[in-house]
């Protein structure tokens, strides 16, 4: 069975500022290493946008986490009715959009965040999902960083570049 870890966020600043907190990055590795040699798998779920977190951070986040998971789950930093961050919008400095049929706002941007490094994210969000969380795929972070010192991000980032590189309609 799979077991998640919802660790929201490694950035001390973005935890304080969710008034939450994680548990000691010691304590998770030693429960992830566990759970490993028990069997289990484990992925973690973090937020990608939150007040207080800039994106090298949430790189080095990722890139941390991602050494004791086989997979990650990033979800956009959405701002619900009635929470903190939907109360203290100003306080945070939040620029949001809604859609007419969600009750919720998406973050695009604030003070530690501008709309094109979280367009620039967005794209690395959606690589994630696609190898990073693939069952398939994500047999293939191990060997990459024990044998070759490669980042997970570093693959992701360097697939977007491939990506971005391509003249062919049906890769754009």
């Amino acid at each position: 069975s799979d077991l998640t870890l919802a660790l929201q966020s490694l950035d001390e600043k973005a935890l304080e500022n969710m008034r939450r907190q994680n548990m000691k990055l010691n304590e998770f590795e030693d429960l992830a290493r566990w759970m490993r040699a028990e069997g289990l798998d484990t992925y973690a779920e973090v937020i990608w946008g939150l007040p207080g977190e800039t994106s090298d951070n949430f790189i080095d986040g990722y890139d941390r986490i991602s050494q004791y998971v086989s997979r990650i789950a990033i979800y956009p930093h959405l701002i619900l009715p009635n929470t903190d961050f939907d109360q203290n919008r100003e306080r945070y400095g939040l620029v949001t959009m809604r859609r007419e049929d969600c009750d919720f706002e998406y973050v695009i941007s604030h003070p530690d965040m501008r709309i094109e490094e979280n367009a620039r994210m967005h794209q690395f969000l959606f690589w994630a999902r696609v190898f990073a969380e693939n069952m398939i795929f994500c047999n293939i972070w191990i060997p990459l960083r024990k044998l070759a010192s490669i980042k997970q991000s570093q693959v992701l980032k360097s697939l977007d570049e491939w990506a971005g590189r391509q003249t062919d309609d049906v890769v754009r």
